[in-house]
């Protein structure tokens, strides 16, 4: 999906020490966006490249591919 907008700040988790990634304190400068005025999509971060969603779907598959087979079998169709 594009959406025509491209993102233009640096994800700031990419550079944050562990301490940071622990406690959230790399989001503090989008909460204090957010509570001063409305978030809009200029205020947004890039997404990561392990949060991409081809890199997520395909992690997701692999998890779940032996355990559809027996569905597929059947054609049952598990609820999500």
């Amino acid at each position: 999906m594009d959406t025509g907008f491209t993102l233009k700040h640096e994800n700031p988790k990419s550079r944050a020490n562990c301490l940071s990634k622990l406690f959230f304190t790399w989001m503090l400068p989008l909460f204090y966006k957010g509570t001063q005025r409305g978030l809009e999509v200029i205020d947004l971060y890039k997404t990561l490249n392990c949060d991409m969603s081809a890199h997520v779907g395909d992690k997701l598959e692999k998890k779940l591919g032996p355990g559809s087979k027996p569905c597929k079998a059947k054609a049952y169709n598990p609820p999500v």
